[in-house]
């Protein structure tokens, strides 16, 4: 299957060992997720309760987990702490519907998620992604990947710089901009244009680069 720029530093069958589970509250949802990490060589299990992804991790300890956002914002537990102490080293992804809310998605951030997919899930996009946080344990030495375009937060301008920081702390679009005393459209391509300059593709991968710095 052709994931877009997947290069032969990192071939499909690398993924053969690799143990990814699926929390989510809808069994089908979860179910046609793994089965498309399924496709791609990863060991992809599904459960609908954090009760069964434990007895799953007994089994076999896991690389990455999707998990649905709502669990890890309604659940009374630290999930994503909780999965951190079951599996050292998992990467941890959240899904989540169209519109999420900004501070449920900076919660997730803080507590150690590496990113969202959005609903309507874009399958080859989220394992790409996926695929881009493992290939981390094959680099060697002066090795690099991604975007050759990303110049670092030294080049963000000071109105930039403010909004990324309003941003990590879950306000929304329409909330910045009443602040800042702008259009929440001026919001949006101050957002964006931080984005494109420290490489991040999506909210959540802003947030965490904005809370690391």
């Amino acid at each position: 299957m052709h994931l877009g720029q997947t290069t032969t530093a990192y071939c499909s069958y690398f993924n053969r060992n690799r143990v990814l589970y699926v929390l989510h509250s809808d069994p089908v949802e979860g179910e046609n997720i793994a089965q498309a990490f399924s496709e791609q060589g990863f060991m992809a299990s599904t459960s609908s309760s954090f009760a069964g992804l434990v007895r799953l991790a007994q089994l076999h300890s896991p690389d990455v987990v999707l998990v649905d956002l709502d669990l890890i914002v309604s659940e009374a537990r630290d999930v994503v702490g909780d999965l951190k102490a079951m599996a050292f080293g998992v990467r941890i992804f959240a899904l989540t519907d169209d519109h999420p809310e900004a501070t449920h998605i900076v919660r997730a951030v803080r507590s150690g998620t590496l990113s969202v997919f959005v609903r309507p899930y874009q399958m080859a996009e989220m394992i790409r992604t996926v695929i881009e946080e493992l290939r981390v344990d094959l680099r060697e030495p002066g090795q690099t990947y991604g975007r050759s375009t990303v110049s670092g937060p030294a080049s963000l301008t000071q109105r930039e710089l403010e909004v990324l920081r309003r941003v990590a702390d879950g306000e929304t679009n329409k909330q910045i901009a009443m602040v800042l005393g702008i259009s929440p459209r001026t919001v949006e391509v101050h957002r964006a244009a931080a984005m494109r300059k420290l490489g991040a593709r999506n909210t959540a991968q802003l947030v965490r680069i904005a809370l690391a710095g």
